[in-house]
Parts: C-alpha cells; structure tokens; sequence
C-alpha cells in the first residue's frame, strides 16, 4: 500500500482559468472555430446572403457531382444496384415487423436517392430505371395473355 504524505497534492497550484483553458482548447478543436459554436446573427441581411450563396454552391456541387458519377455507364449500374439492393421496388409485407421495419426503411434510402437523381436531372433518373428494368429478374412463362391463349389453343388441338 502506498503511504501518503501532506506533502502529495492533485498537482501544482492553478488558477480557475487555467483549470478551463484545456477544456475550451479541447472544446474548439472537436466543434470547430468560434464562428461555428455561436449562431449566425439572422437579422444582418451580408450574413445572410452569404448562407445563402454557400448553401447553393453546395447545393450545386452535389449537383454537379451525380451528374459526373451518372455519365458513365459505370455510374448508372452502380447506381442502379445500389438501389436495387435497397429493395426499391421489391413487395415488404412481412409478418415479423422488425423485417418489415427494416424493409420500409432500406425502400426510403432507395426513393431518396431517386429523389436526388431526378431533381438534378430527370433523364439521369430514365437512365438507371432502365438499368433497373434491364437487370430486374424475370418471371419464367409466358409474358402476356394473348401468349397464354396462343399456348392453351395450341394445347387443344
């Protein structure tokens, strides 16, 4: 067992603000520069305009940057089997809620991103359906009734 003395101590005598300052360092390396943990003045119309002028060039390039991914080929597969494997268009009754819970909430990251695509462009959004039709599984048989009337008269004679 370890004996201590009067002479120990938690550490060398600090003022209030030196006990702080670690803390605030640490505080304003984990939220950011002041400006960022104290509100913007919402009545200064420069303050404001400049939100807004930042929030569109963001806006633009997230714009900018599903347009890039979605002009490739590679880009509109990709974007298709992400969707896909959301179960997008796939039926989600259940009768466990939990899967269908988790069903319903894979479909809305799905109708979100199909939100995204065809608010930027609607024709990107033409393109990856397509993929998706295209890689859609098909039902075995025939596809049409006038193809199951063909076959059960054929099947008659």
């Amino acid at each position: 067992m370890i004996e201590s003395s009067e002479t120990d101590s938690v550490g060398p005598a600090r003022s209030a603000e030196d006990l702080t300052q670690p803390e605030r360092e640490q505080r304003e390396r984990t939220i950011g520069p002041p400006s960022l943990v104290q509100p913007q003045r919402t009545n200064d119309p420069v303050q404001l305009r400049e939100k807004a002028l930042s929030d569109r060039q963001q806006q633009l390039q997230e714009e900018n940057d599903l347009r890039v991914v979605l002009a490739t080929e590679e880009g509109v597969r990709f974007a298709a089997r992400l969707i896909s494997a959301c179960g997008w268009n796939l039926p989600h009754f259940n009768p466990s809620n939990s899967v269908m819970c988790e069903i319903a909430g894979r479909r809305s990251i799905a109708w979100q991103i199909e939100g995204w695509i065809s608010d930027v462009e609607l024709k990107l959004w033409f393109a990856v359906r397509a993929e998706l039709e295209r890689a859609r599984p098909r039902p075995e048989g025939p596809k049409s009734k006038l193809e199951r009337g063909a076959i059960a008269r054929s099947s008659r004679k």
